[in-house]
């Protein structure tokens, strides 16, 4: 009868509520009055929850990768793609940069709307999801453009590199970056394959403008970027609009300040995890460059064997998504399982699920790796340092992929700032190593710092994980309330 009482007062029936609107004298009453009731009432059977195949659930996980694949493999039977090809040293120098601050100042807004967007449409806030999205877009895109401007002024005041350099790479940042948000918020809409279709329609339209009216190929990728990204706002817009239309929950509008409490660790992961991803190129590109004349040189062999390991990068993170979809249904199955008093057996049970999936990976890995090879042998880039540079790749890129399936399980459990943490200590180990490296032998050596970063991201984020996994009843209940 307490606890009956207990769940009254906690829907708002105070003993003044009891007395006005239900006749009782007090909740205690009511409590009393209903208990016999409610003891009869019949258990409604268990919802069966329809469960997607393991492959659809993998060809979600690596949507957001295909644009990627889609690039790689343009470039190799084409010699162009929406980004990169067969540049000039200046222009893929140019390119090159664009799209590393392309990312790095942009990623945060990115993974922000993101999360932001997931969030209020999974509680049926549609209205406000549209709001924030549009709103952190903005925020995104005035950010992008005043940073390129203080990098373009910055080149021209101490001289890095010539003015229309600086301006082609300010260019392909604010546009790259409009494109990720962009395609971004199609994730929210939980329509990933989207990304890739206004990735192909982009090439097409580069392809269109370099050899229908033979624009050179920096203006028709430019030119390709801006259509995309401009055709996938559209599409965005009506489709976040169509969901407003959907029945919604009441809606408590949320201030600036709060936002960037909850959102500041989602905001410095997504700056981190692109920094730990490009630090070895930009540590590359910035070795040995005193025989150059400018102060960066885009190295084509290293992008080149960097290459192979992002194809082996695709093949595996589609595992991600599978077994963070696996983490949901297992820990709800587990915890029925298992009554309030023994949650040392949930604990274990979940504990021998981590390593279980993990174990599934090992395979899946080695397809990665296959892939990669297999691609090296189809372009013929099996020869000297860009050999050694792409296996040091290949087995780098696998340990990124269990960095970011701990990452997903922090984030499920509401213990973003460890994700944060544990990306920011590997951006330093790879800075370090791959700066000491190259400035001590060859610039080939930048890719060993990718491989120990990627080594400590996958540890550091998997020691905070288990040891969240040892209370996960505490962190699992925390991260539902």
């Amino acid at each position: 009868m307490r606890d009956l009482a207990t769940r009254l007062e906690t829907e708002g029936v105070t003993d003044a509520v009891a007395v006005a609107e239900f006749g009782f004298a007090s909740t205690f009453s009511m409590a009393e009055a209903w208990l016999p009731r409610i003891q009869s009432f019949q258990a409604l059977p268990a919802a069966i929850e329809p469960q997607r195949s393991w492959w659809r659930e993998y060809w979600k996980g690596i949507s957001f990768a295909l644009p990627m694949l889609a690039s790689i493999l343009s470039i190799m039977l084409l010699d162009f793609s929406l980004w990169g090809g067969d540049l000039s040293p200046e222009d893929a120098t140019a390119t090159g940069l664009g799209i590393v601050c392309s990312f790095l100042l942009g990623g945060g807004f990115v993974q922000v709307v993101a999360r932001r967007g997931l969030f209020l449409a999974g509680t049926n806030q549609f209205h406000r999801c549209e709001q924030s999205t549009w709103c952190w877009v903005r925020r995104g895109v005035a950010f992008t453009i005043l940073a390129s401007l203080a990098l373009v002024a910055a080149s021209a005041y101490w001289d890095w590199l010539p003015s229309r350099i600086s301006l082609t790479t300010a260019a392909f940042c604010v546009a790259l970056s409009l494109f990720w948000m962009a395609t971004g918020i199609f994730h929210v809409l939980d329509r990933g394959m989207l990304v890739t279709w206004v990735t192909l329609g982009g090439i097409a339209l580069v392809g269109a403008l370099r050899f229908g009216l033979h624009l050179p190929l920096v203006n028709s990728q430019l030119g390709g970027i801006l259509v995309s990204a401009c055709a996938a706002f559209l599409i965005s817009a009506r489709l976040l609009r169509r969901r407003c239309e959907k029945p919604a929950v009441a809606e408590v509008p949320s201030s600036f300040l709060r936002d960037v409490f909850f959102l500041w660790p989602y905001f410095s992961y997504g700056i981190l995890y692109y920094l730990l991803l490009f630090a070895d190129r930009l540590v590359a590109w910035t070795a040995h460059t005193h025989a150059s004349a400018f102060a960066v040189q885009f190295r084509a062999d290293y992008e080149t064997a960097l290459n192979l390991g992002l194809v082996s990068f695709i093949v595996e993170v589609g595992w991600v998504h599978c077994s963070t979809v696996s983490f949901y249904r297992i820990a709800t199955r587990a915890q029925k399982n298992f009554s309030i008093g023994n949650t040392g057996g949930f604990e274990r049970e979940m504990i021998r699920f981590y390593w279980n999936r993990l174990a599934r990976f090992i395979p899946v890995a080695m397809a990665g790796a296959i892939a990669g090879l297999l691609a090296a042998k189809a372009g013929g880039f099996l020869h000297g340092s860009v050999l050694t540079t792409a296996a040091c790749s290949l087995a780098g890129f696998p340990f990124l992929v269990v960095g970011l399936w701990n990452v997903s399980l922090l984030f499920a459990l509401s213990i973003a700032q460890k994700a944060a943490a544990a990306t920011a200590i590997a951006c330093l180990v790879d800075l370090t190593a791959g700066y000491l490296l190259t400035r001590i032998g060859d610039y080939h050596y930048a890719i060993v710092g990718f491989l120990l970063g990627a080594l400590v991201f996958a540890f550091l984020s998997g020691y905070w994980t288990l040891r969240a996994f040892r209370r996960l009843d505490y962190f699992y209940f925390a991260a539902s309330a």
